[in-house]
């Protein structure tokens, strides 16, 4: 399990800080017009080396602006339909963390919609959306996640269970844990529980 800020999030919000300080250069089109140059979070590589990281432009210069526009944009460059790489965690499930932590950093409504968004794109590649459906039950229903986040596992289960596209088995596996994760919420009636008095009783 990959845990802790990645060099994309510290690069990020290094890039930000360095571009909010200072004026970025303006570049000439070939038609004339003033174009303004686009800043990156990181280097984007030219093959799936890596990653295929969003960039962020340079007007953006707040960081909650930029893991706003990350979260919207951040599976647009991924090949959803190229199962093989679901064999290459370096590049699938480190940037599957990268995009955890920044939804941690957004507002919850605004994550739900970025993890929808996302699910949706799987879906087009189902060995690839079962995939991710994997790494949200181990990064954000695991016990021992670092990064746990039941307010955010509740919507991935309901489009999961939604889907059609689980096995029978898999179906029950988050048929339990949206079970689960929907006993003894905040605003809602306590599940029953058995307790023994000091006297024995």
């Amino acid at each position: 399990m990959k845990s802790g800020f990645s060099l994309f999030i510290l690069l990020l919000f290094s890039t930000l800080t360095f571009t909010h300080c200072t004026s970025p250069s303006e570049k000439i089109t070939n038609k004339g017009q003033m174009e303004q140059p686009v800043a990156s979070a990181v280097m984007e590589s030219s093959s799936l080396n890596s990653f295929p990281l969003p960039t962020v432009p340079v007007v953006i210069t707040d960081p909650d602006e930029a893991m706003l526009y990350l979260s919207k944009h951040f599976w647009d460059q991924f090949p959803f339909a190229d199962t093989t790489l679901i064999d290459q965690p370096d590049i699938t499930e480190q940037g599957f963390v990268d995009y955890i932590q920044i939804l941690n950093q957004i507002p919850h409504s605004d994550a739900e919609k970025s993890l929808l968004s996302m699910l949706d794109k799987a879906k087009e590649t189902p060995t690839m959306y079962v995939h991710f459906a994997s790494l949200y039950t181990q990064y954000l229903y695991d016990p021992n996640s670092p990064f746990r986040n039941e307010e955010l596992y509740i919507p991935v289960v309901n489009n999961l269970l939604k889907s059609g596209l689980l096995s029978e088995a898999n179906q029950s596996v988050y048929d339990f844990h949206q079970e689960m994760i929907m006993k003894n919420r905040i605003g809602t009636k306590a599940t029953d529980f058995v307790y023994t008095l000091a006297n024995g009783d």
